[in-house]
């Protein structure tokens, strides 16, 4: 998780009157959500490190063992899980977006889609700067690859992991890593738990900060 933070507080206070009524009922309830699942990330994160912490400390381990598998794979749950969270973070921000920058343009809950949302943003050239940011969220690397790991491992198969162990000069480097997998004319290639809970979430929260700041600036 990253320094920068989406000031809320703020965006309640620009509000004012608008959050009225069942507005700011669902509002609150995206808020809490959202706060929610950077908790959650956390605490995924720490449960990894606590389990590969221990395994990888001792000296020699047998992947044969079902306890080292057990590990293991609740290790990757952890990974998934978060993977998972980052991905409906999308989903939230397009909720809001759709509340209080669409307003009586936008659509019924049930029907608040990323791509209906931004196509709507375009036809009504409402806040083009939180246009912008969360086109550059949805496009990048790394919010495409949770987007389609979770779609792939929710409807259709699990996408397998394996340990590694590379030699670099002067050092080794070892740990777990999901194999590569296609989802829609795409191919995902192999990358480490580490990509996924490090360099991924605090990309994907960069972004999610910088349309939440966006946000703020068009009221």
């Amino acid at each position: 998780m990253t320094n920068e933070t989406w000031n809320i507080k703020e965006l309640r206070e620009l509000l004012g009157d608008k959050l009225a009524g069942e507005c700011g009922k669902r509002f609150e309830a995206y808020v809490d959500s959202y706060i929610y699942k950077q908790r959650r990330t956390v605490c995924h994160k720490k449960t990894f490190n606590k389990i590969t912490g221990e395994l990888f400390s001792k000296s020699k381990i047998d992947f044969d063992n079902q306890e080292v598998q057990f590990a293991l794979d609740s290790a990757m749950a952890e990974v998934e899980a978060i993977a998972q969270l980052l991905n409906s973070l999308g989903d939230i921000l397009v909720q809001i977006v759709n509340l209080i920058i669409l307003g009586d343009k936008g659509y019924p809950e049930d029907r608040v889609y990323i791509k209906t949302v931004i196509d709507k943003l375009e036809q009504t050239n409402k806040a083009p700067k939180v246009l912008e940011k969360l086109e550059n969220l949805f496009d990048g690397d790394a919010y495409k690859y949770v987007r389609a790991f979770c779609n792939v491992t929710k409807h259709t198969r699990i996408i397998d992991w394996e340990y590694y162990w590379s030699f670099k000069p002067g050092k080794s480097e070892h740990g777990v890593r999901f194999r590569d997998f296609h989802y829609k004319e795409n191919d995902y290639l192999k990358i480490s738990s580490d990509t996924i809970m490090e360099e991924y979430s605090n990309k994907i929260y960069d972004d999610v900060v910088s349309v939440g700041k966006a946000i703020n600036e068009a009221f």
